[in-house]
């Protein structure tokens, strides 16, 4: 098969690249070679900015795919460019989309695919909020683009190794310089995704036509607790007694922005129905050693001024609530 993948030089995009060239696809990646990635062998690199209608009809226009893997659109203009310059010559247009869609901070059940109703609950973190309502505006294009093309894949959280974000390690930072964690009051159990099963997942899905014309959530099919995840990654023993629970207008008046939007739990059988067989790996088999790799590999991004100064307005607002 022919195939692009936009991104796919970090974190989930770079094993969905190594997944499709490891399977004998001819594998083409379009990035802006910000991020130089070493790329498997066979694999066409094409470096363009997807925002520059120019640079970018200059290396696809005369190009047809099997399947595009998008996965770093965030604008309805962002497809529309893309699927201008492409016009017929895509066999499925893939979009990664996000569970920030849902525009819900935690769910008592599972939501699936319907729920997305652009509706947000009232504790919405507001600094998401611009991130959830593009990619749900950019779905209704992708629908509209590649109406018998499309498919939408809504991802959970994605955790593991690879994570230049180092979200776990925020999470060890904050409970090493404060002493305690932070976490908002309230929050039922929510679903990430092992990034090498997202990878193995979204790999899939260019082999089975019957994901066309369809949207699937994308997580773990068995919802977690936010303290027992932490606990896999930092240790229980270590979180016990740690963790202080407040409203989250209160951590939000108090500036403090968490590193993970949670969200809700995701139904995920509309996606398992049509990857019939497909294992997802155990929780206790790559959280812990996704802390791991990001204490060895991403220690430039927990020391950024604005991780040292969340961690400082964190210790602040626990204050608070000890002398409340």
């Amino acid at each position: 098969m022919r195939l692009l993948v936009i991104g796919g030089n970090r974190y989930h995009g770079k094993l969905l690249v190594q997944a499709l060239a490891a399977r004998g696809d001819a594998v083409a990646v379009l990035n802006r070679n910000r991020y130089p990635c070493a790329l498997p062998q066979g694999c066409r690199h094409l470096v363009a900015d997807r925002n520059d209608r120019e640079a970018l009809a200059a290396v696809l226009q005369h190009e047809r795919f099997d399947a595009v893997y998008d996965n770093n659109a965030y604008t309805a203009d962002q497809v529309d460019l893309l699927a201008d310059i492409l016009g017929d010559g895509v066999g499925q247009y893939v979009f990664t989309s996000s569970v920030a869609v849902y525009l819900k901070r935690t769910s008592p059940t599972p939501v699936a695919e319907r729920q997305a109703d652009g509706r947000a609950d009232p504790d919405y973190p507001a600094h998401v909020l611009p991130y959830a309502t593009g990619k749900l505006v950019a779905e209704t294009t992708v629908r509209r683009r590649f109406p018998d093309q499309h498919t939408i894949v809504r991802l959970a959280n994605v955790f593991g190794g690879e994570d230049f974000s180092a979200k776990l390690r925020y999470f060890e930072r904050r409970l090493e310089d404060n002493g305690r964690l932070l976490l908002d009051a309230g929050l039922y159990p929510f679903s990430p995704i092992f990034v090498a099963d997202a990878a193995r997942a979204m790999a899939q899905l260019s082999e089975r036509p019957q994901t066309r014309g369809t949207t699937l959530n994308l997580a773990a099919p068995t919802p977690i607790a936010v303290p027992d995840f932490l606990g896999l990654a930092l240790g229980e023993d270590r979180l016990a007694g740690r963790i202080v629970s407040a409203a989250p207008h209160h951590i939000a008046a108090c500036g403090v922005q968490c590193p993970v939007a949670w969200g809700p739990a995701m139904d995920v059988t509309a996606l398992t129905d049509r990857l019939d067989g497909f294992a997802f790996t155990p929780y206790a088999a790559w959280v812990r050693a996704g802390l791991v790799w990001e204490r060895r590999h991403a220690t430039a991004c927990e020391n950024q001024p604005r991780h040292i100064e969340q961690r400082r307005l964190e210790a602040r607002c626990l204050a608070g609530l000890v002398h409340a």
